[in-house]
C-alpha cells in the first residue's frame, strides 16, 4: 500500500493521498467510515469477503462502487458498476453464479459463491491480462465521475456489466478481445440493496452474517 502511495506521488507530486491500512472484511465500520468521503470507490480487491464488505459500505453511502475481476490463467475477465438504486455486487455476483453461460467452462472456472474451492484451483495471468481489465475497470470509473459531473465526451456505458476477452475461450469468448455490455438488474430480494422490508439495524445484521460466512469459507 504504501509502495503504491509512493508510486503515485512520483507520477504527480501534487496528490493528495491518504494511505490506510485495514482488513476490510474484519473492519467494515472503518470502511464505511472512508467510503461515506468518496466520490467513486475502486474495488480491487480479489475475494468476496472484502468484496461484499465494500459493496455494503457503498451501497449505504450512496457511493458508485466499480468492482473488477481476472479469470483463471488471465483468459478474461470482467468489471462491474454499481450506482445508487441499481444493482449492487451481490445482485451481480448472484445473477453470474446462476447463469449457463459460464457453466461447463474449462478455461474460465470460477466460482462467485466459493472462489477458493479445491476443485477449481487457480493458475497464474500475465502481467498484461490483468493490465487489459484493470485499464477497463480504470475507464469506467472515469466515466462515472464524468457522468457525475455532468461532462459529455464520453458516452453512456450502456450498462452495469462488461465481460472482455483476452483470448478465445469456446463458448464464452468467440475471438480475442471479445466485449460484451450487459445491464443485469437489481434483485428485489436482494438483503444490500434490496433491503426486503429490513431496517437499518436489520441490514446490518446481514453484513455482518454474510461478511462472516465469506471470512469462514476462505479458512
Amino acid at each position: 500500500m504504501e509502495a503504491l502511495r509512493r508510486h503515485l506521488l512520483d507520477i504527480n507530486p501534487e496528490c493528495d493521498i491518504q494511505a490506510v491500512s485495514l482488513d476490510v472484511a474484519k473492519e467494515p465500520h472503518a470502511v464505511k467510515a472512508l467510503v461515506r468521503g468518496a466520490s467513486l470507490v475502486q474495488l480491487c480487491t480479489d475475494n468476496e469477503a472484502s468484496k461484499h464488505s465494500g459493496n455494503a459500505a457503498a451501497v449505504e453511502a450512496g457511493v458508485p462502487l466499480v468492482f473488477a475481476g481476472v479469470f483463471d490463467g488471465g483468459c478474461g475477465g470482467e468489471v462491474g458498476r454499481v450506482m445508487p438504486g441499481d444493482a449492487c455486487y451481490a445482485c451481480m455476483a448472484s445473477y453470474l453464479n446462476r447463469s449457463a453461460r459460464f457453466d461447463e467452462l474449462p478455461e474460465a472456472r470460477f466460482d462467485y459463491s466459493n472462489p477458493d474451492n479445491e476443485e477449481y484451483r487457480s493458475s497464474a495471468a500475465l502481467n498484461m491480462d490483468i493490465a487489459q481489465i484493470a485499464l477497463i475497470q480504470a475507464r469506467v470509473g472515469l466515466v462515472t465521475l464524468m457522468e457525475r459531473c455532468g461532462e459529455a465526451g464520453f458516452g453512456p456505458l450502456g450498462g452495469n456489466y462488461v465481460l472482455f476477452g483476452n483470448r478465445v475461450v469456446p463458448g464464452l469468448f468467440p475471438r480475442m478481445l471479445h466485449s460484451e455490455v450487459w445491464t443485469i438488474a437489481r434483485s428485489g430480494s436482494c438483503l444490500i440493496c434490496g433491503g426486503d422490508g429490513e431496517d437499518a439495524e436489520g441490514v446490518e445484521m446481514i453484513v455482518a452474517r454474510i461478511l462472516a460466512s465469506a471470512l469462514r469459507a476462505e479458512a
